[in-house]
């Protein structure tokens, strides 16, 4: 933005903080100075408006182009005119439970919710009560993005702010254990929201998919192949609710290259993955075979209730009394559910009823 717009971005941030903020014409000289030092960039403008209240413009000034806080880790009299030493000068300012917390919010891609922020941050000297302030504090400095949508609100680091703090997380040696956690979020919430026996929908909201890639990848770099698998699982009708087939069927083939078959819940697991790709991908005699093998070898109940649900929705099309006794044995061994009950409508309309 030019100067004018600048200023203004500035003035209207501070605003957010401090509703009655009313500068002199001297306090706009500064202002000016400071956007102009900030080479007009919004991200560099909004993180320094955001420290206006705490500290003031004068030691605003002072602290943001004398260096003063820098702590030893810039050289000191260097103008900050790129965005990283502004979000370091940021940084410099935080408590150590807010610079805890910033800096473990960095596993997340995509965005995340309270919820998620308290599993992942919490620990040490933050405990669960404190993670939401902790948080709502991070977006009034402009370090977190907040954004209230229709069933939640989702926050977010952007992109070069995310890259410090992940810096940082390595830096303090927890970079391995907050993804360890990361992983472990990211799967338990998969495994609620994906293909189940209490869900409807084969293609569940694809909103976590960036951070189910990101838990996938730790996964596989660490070596935890069954629970990679078992993520991808969870997390595979989100790959298609987004339309990535082809990722997901590359990451199959991967996960198929990599696991020992020899243990019975990774085969189960991968052979239901292959059978859901399969039946998306049109290849309907693939996921037939690989429904009736799961049918009659797996003890898993959500492996057989999935593969029950194939084996209905195809005898559906063909024979609408035997995919009814199918979903007569699902009922028998599962009780009522969502997908068997749509597997009933499915074979009625088929049948003529």
């Amino acid at each position: 933005p030019d100067s004018a717009d600048a200023s203004r971005l500035f003035f209207e941030r501070v605003r957010l903080t401090t509703p009655d903020f009313d500068p002199s014409d001297d306090d706009m000289t500064k202002i000016e100075d400071l956007c102009t030092e900030l080479d007009g960039m919004p991200l560099a403008i909004e993180l320094t408006a955001a420290r206006a209240a705490q500290l003031g413009l004068t030691d605003l000034s002072a602290s943001l182009l004398s260096g003063t806080t820098d702590r030893g880790q810039r050289r000191r009299h260097q103008r900050h005119r790129s965005i990283q030493s502004v979000v370091q000068w940021s940084l410099d300012l935080m408590t150590d439970r807010e610079r805890r917390v910033f800096r473990r919010l960095g596993v997340f891609e995509g965005g995340f919710t309270l919820d998620a922020a308290r599993f992942i941050t919490a620990g040490d000297v933050i405990t669960h009560d404190d993670v939401e302030p902790l948080v709502l504090s991070l977006v009034d400095r402009s370090m977190v993005d907040s954004r209230r949508l229709p069933y939640e609100t989702r926050f977010r680091l952007l992109s070069t702010i995310r890259t410090q703090a992940l810096n940082e997380l390595r830096s303090a040696g927890e970079i391995n254990g907050v993804r360890d956690r990361h992983q472990t979020w990211v799967t338990e919430w998969s495994a609620r929201a994906g293909i189940h026996r209490s869900s409807l929908w084969w293609f569940p909201s694809p909103v976590e998919l960036p951070n189910q890639r990101a838990a996938l990848q730790h996964a596989l770099e660490r070596d935890a192949l069954t629970g990679a698998v078992t993520l991808f699982k969870h997390a595979l009708g989100a790959f298609f609710a987004s339309g990535a087939f082809r990722e997901a069927a590359q990451i199959y083939q991967d996960l198929r290259a990599r696991a020992d078959e020899g243990d019975p819940t990774v085969a189960g697991d991968l052979d239901a993955c292959e059978m859901i790709l399969a039946e998306v991908n049109g290849d309907f005699v693939t996921s037939h075979g690989i429904a009736e093998r799961l049918r009659a070898d797996t003890d898993d109940d959500d492996l057989w209730f999935l593969a029950s649900v194939v084996m209905g929705h195809h005898l559906a099309a063909i024979d609408p009394p035997a995919a009814r006794a199918v979903y007569d044995e699902v009922d028998a061994r599962i009780g009522p559910t969502p997908l068997s009950a749509y597997g009933r409508g499915e074979a009625a309309i088929t049948g003529g009823r």
